[in-house]
């Protein structure tokens, strides 16, 4: 191998590397989009975005970047041509199907918000973070979501397993979405902690077990706590009084 070529080999290997920060069209667009501009400008290739740009060497590696990093959805979704085109069209379009702000996206999106479900087994802290992306998206198209659009869809979204505890959060006055997150993720590393979720139970269930366990035990017999007729260890008074009875009989 000539030294011409290993460098064109280690060349390729960093510029694959670099390529890698892939994109997730559930994600957050505007954190991809930020990072996706940082590495295009610090590989001094940022001018390709511009349609007037006439260096074809940076065009080529823009475009490369960007065919690497998106996903095939994505790229169909674009255009179908999107193998002809210049970097700055495919930015342009990606800008668009994204960032558009039109009445369609925005219905579409707060619909998507306000339909959002945990998925069965799935992780709170995913489950939170899936809700605050998109509640940015939201943002980003001048719909923020109120606390109250946000409560609302945690808790109507959480899977039954945790219905029981977020019910306890929902009644407590002045909670808010951190504040019912930071509950929740703390509740479902308890349960992962003692294996409620890796055995599949039931969290209503659960709740219910927990509560019987706790019901007040109360003895008939002498009026005491902590315990029950069965076990209470004075005399039954039910006996005593059988046996006076007995003993004031007369017979004639």
């Amino acid at each position: 191998m000539s030294k011409s070529q290993a460098t064109f080999e280690s060349n390729n290997i960093k510029f694959d590397n670099i390529q890698s920060i892939q994109f997730n069209p559930s994600g957050n667009f505007q954190i991809w989009k930020y990072k996706f501009m940082t590495l295009a400008e610090t590989l001094n290739v940022d001018e390709a975005f511009d349609l007037s740009c006439k260096d074809n060497e940076k065009k080529k590696k823009l475009k490369t970047m960007l065919i690497f990093s998106l996903d095939e959805t994505t790229l169909s979704l674009i255009t179908a041509g999107v193998l002809t085109k210049n970097p700055a069209e495919i930015w342009s379009n990606l800008l668009e199907l994204f960032e558009s702000d039109t009445i369609a996206t925005r219905t579409v999106t707060r619909a998507n918000f306000l339909q959002m479900k945990m998925v069965e087994g799935e992780n709170m802290k995913v489950y939170v973070s899936r809700l605050l992306n998109m509640a940015d998206k939201l943002t980003a198209l001048n719909e923020p979501p109120s606390e109250n659009d946000k409560l609302f869809v945690f808790f109507n979204g959480l899977s039954k397993e945790y219905r029981s505890f977020a019910y306890s959060l929902e009644v407590q006055p002045g909670m808010t979405f951190q504040l019912a997150a930071k509950h929740l993720i703390a509740h479902y590393e308890r349960m992962k902690i003692n294996g409620e979720l890796n055995d599949g139970l039931n969290g209503e269930l659960h709740f219910t077990q927990q509560f019987k366990s706790k019901r007040r035990l109360w003895c008939s017999n002498c009026k005491m706590d902590n315990h029950t007729n069965s076990t209470c260890r004075k005399p039954n008074r039910n006996k005593v009084n059988d046996t006076r009875k007995t003993s004031n009989l007369t017979f004639s």
